[in-house]
């Protein structure tokens, strides 16, 4: 017996215990954390189903869910921005749903909110990975809006409208059985509805007590208070709508009446004040443009008339130091346009460039017809010249004038013309004009307007 414990290699022995015991405790140890893991996962589960969620996804509601729902539900409840994409796509659903004595109600937003132009102002700076805008500037959620009441107007579709009440687009759909489902999508602006997941829930029969949280009981809550105390009918909006561009007409009107007894005004006074609208881009960063140099030799051809009517003569040329398509110029607008000028024998002393833009627009700069118009009607002023001329694009020439009116005066405008204009007659009547005239405050450094041009526009730093 002692001669077996002799042989006994102790030193082995201990180790193979100790190893057994260190892969006994590691074994041991992540049996423990895997149960407690997956304990935690059921505990969250089974949370989130008393709160009434039954499941989650990336996956948008499916078309086999909103078809189900709208052949079987008593009662579809819907709140969005403005439902134009979901509404397009499931109008035949929804009719269906309609037709065969389903209650529908939808909420979205009052197409003329500040909610809403604030979202798009928030989608125009965000861009996707490859550099695209969330939202262009001519797209507007107001237009998407009026095409919804238009599309459901013969409908039997309940709409109402807020203005800045909504939080989370969601679905809720009540059944004969007295059960009801929720579809929540949850999303952060700027992204939208392809950046977000969506949450759904079902709550049976039996009621949930009070004191126990329930998400589709807060939606219910939500909906209706909405629906009841901050929200307006189709009529209403309507009303709203048609008010809204009868205010602004009379608000134009009465700067057009300022505007032109200050024109009458200034008539007292002897000199003329030639504005020409600068054009980017630049020929190799320095030198203007076809559509430029055609409205600098008008302006040169009107400085020698008025010459020759004895009065006195200064042309201003507006314009920063521009960049476009990520290509930065070498001289501003104003400086191009003045040695144009210098070369046709226009003396410097009768040219405002540069320095009329830092004196009235600072770091800021010039970057838009509106700041142009603003930085001319200054000069205008400040100098008391008696006429005022304006010199620009055809296309341009209505957004010219308003902007001018907005600051005052009410110019003589010229206009010259070419093969290839920057401005864009369509674009001006149905996008830039409107968007001018609905802004009571163009002038302000922080219009949306003059953040977007002066953004694309203006050179940063690096």
């Amino acid at each position: 017996m002692d001669y077996y414990l002799l042989c006994i290699n102790w030193g082995d022995a201990l180790t193979d215990i100790v190893s057994s015991l260190i892969v006994t405790l590691i074994t041991a140890g992540v049996g423990a954390l895997f149960i407690k893991h997956y304990l935690a996962r059921i505990t969250f589960s089974n949370k989130m189903k008393e709160m009434g969620f039954s499941n989650t996804s990336t996956n948008k509601q499916s078309q086999k869910e909103i078809s189900q729902m709208c052949d079987k539900a008593k009662e579809i409840k819907i709140i969005y921005v403005s439902g134009f994409h979901f509404m397009n796509i499931n109008k035949h659903h929804l009719e269906r749903a309609l037709k065969r004595g389903a209650t529908v109600k939808f909420l979205c937003a009052h197409p003329d909110s500040v909610f809403l132009k604030d979202i798009e102002n928030m989608e125009y700076f965000q861009r996707d990975l490859q550099g695209k805008r969330l939202r262009e500037k001519e797209s507007k959620i107001g237009t998407e809006v009026l095409d919804m009441i238009e599309k459901y107007r013969d409908t039997k579709l309940e709409m109402r409208f807020y203005s800045s009440e909504y939080r989370l687009p969601f679905i809720l759909a009540y059944y004969p059985d007295e059960s009801v489902k929720a579809w929540l999508t949850v999303t952060l602006p700027p992204y939208k509805s392809s950046k977000s997941f969506l949450l759904r829930g079902e709550k049976k029969k039996n009621p949930i007590p009070d004191d126990e949280f329930n998400f589709i009981d807060m939606m219910e809550t939500n909906f209706d208070m909405i629906w009841e105390h901050a929200s307006k009918s189709v009529e209403e909006v309507l009303e709203d709508h048609k008010t809204r561009e009868e205010a602004l007409k009379e608000y134009w009107d009465g700067l057009y009446r300022v505007a032109k007894q200050n024109m009458e005004d200034a008539k007292e006074h002897k000199g003329a004040l030639i504005e020409v609208a600068a054009q980017h881009p630049l020929i190799d960063g320095t030198t203007p443009n076809e559509e430029f140099q055609k409205r600098l030799l008008k302006a040169v051809d009107l400085y020698h008339e008025l010459k020759d009517r004895k009065k006195p003569v200064k042309i201003y040329v507006p314009g920063s130091v521009h960049k476009d398509n990520g290509v930065v110029d070498k001289l501003s607008l104003s400086e191009a346009g003045k040695r144009f000028l210098v070369k046709k024998g226009i003396p410097k002393s009768d040219i405002y460039a540069d320095d009329m833009n830092e004196k009235y627009k600072g770091k800021d700069g010039v970057y838009n017809s509106t700041e142009e118009c603003y930085v001319a009607c200054k000069i205008f002023a400040d100098n008391s010249f008696g006429e005022l001329h304006c010199i620009c694009s055809p296309a341009q020439m209505t957004r010219k004038v308003f902007s001018y009116i907005h600051c005052g005066y009410v110019p003589d405008v010229h206009t010259v013309s070419c093969d290839e204009m920057y401005h864009n007659y369509v674009k001006e009547v149905f996008e830039n004009v409107p968007e001018l005239l609905s802004d009571m405050h163009i002038l302000q450094d922080d219009w949306n307007g003059a953040v977007k041009s002066r953004n694309s526009r203006k050179p940063t730093k690096d």
